[in-house]
């Protein structure tokens, strides 16, 4: 080998272990050496291959669980008066849901969607003719902070900042009561006022009674008032109807 290469030689050792005194890491003279074979006659670029280690970044959402705020220790109470629902609440963990990352209201963006009211008056006008109902009712949006579900629990919904779920609901005026036009049906039935009721599934704090867990949110059925309803009933029950 001539003068030459072996200076060629030193600078490409130089390259891959460092300057005598230099401490290399193990992995880095691995990966290097691996790569990085001179040979005679072949072109020297002076240059140190890229190494193949990655850097692996913790992931943003074992960040954020980490980050995630303790569970409110709240007390959930009925609504009063005996209501099924009801859009406030005094012990409502708002800071609470406040502190809880985005990403896990996320999944349910489709649910932070809100009812809309159909305008007065245009419910009844069919084809240009006024209609009059039956049984009367108003028509409300609701913003439920608490509610009765279908498992027969009282559960927190989500009504907070951004995060808004508006209901439609349409309640009796007069339920129990009889029809209006009453005399107008045949002779024998009686009428009367009914509140009928539609299922809605909302986005729940699921930490609401204070329980250890990394899922703050999830989602419930509910029952809503949907519409009041006239109904018929000849006065009779089926046992007696059997007897005739």
């Amino acid at each position: 080998m001539s003068g030459i290469g072996h200076l060629v030689f030193a600078i490409a050792m130089m390259q891959v272990f460092g300057a005598p005194g230099d401490k290399a890491s193990t992995s880095t003279i691995r990966s290097t050496v691996t790569s990085s074979v001179w040979t005679p006659g072949s072109s020297w670029s002076g240059q140190r291959p890229a190494s193949s280690d990655t850097i692996i970044f913790p992931d943003s959402k074992e960040k954020d669980e980490i980050n995630l705020p303790p569970p409110p220790k709240i007390r959930i109470t009925p609504c009063p008066n005996g209501q099924t629902f009801c859009d406030d609440d005094d012990n409502y963990p708002s800071h609470y849901l406040r502190k809880i990352p985005r990403q896990y209201f996320d999944p349910y963006n489709n649910f932070f969607l809100n009812d809309t009211l159909v305008p007065e008056g245009l419910s009844t006008r069919i084809d240009g003719f006024d209609e009059q109902p039956l049984c009367l009712s108003k028509e409300e949006l609701f913003f439920p902070k608490k509610a009765v579900a279908t498992d027969k629990d009282t559960k927190l919904i989500v009504n907070t900042g951004n995060y808004l779920q508006g209901v439609r609901v349409e309640l009796c005026l007069n339920e129990g009561s009889s029809c209006q036009f009453k005399e107008s049906f045949p002779a024998g039935y009686t009428t009367v006022c009914r509140q009928k009721y539609i299922a809605r599934k909302l986005v729940v704090v699921a930490a609401g009674d204070g329980a250890n867990t990394q899922t703050p949110l999830s989602t419930s059925d509910f029952l809503f008032p949907s519409c009041c309803v006239c109904k018929l009933t000849t006065g009779i029950s089926q046992t007696s109807k059997k007897n005739l």
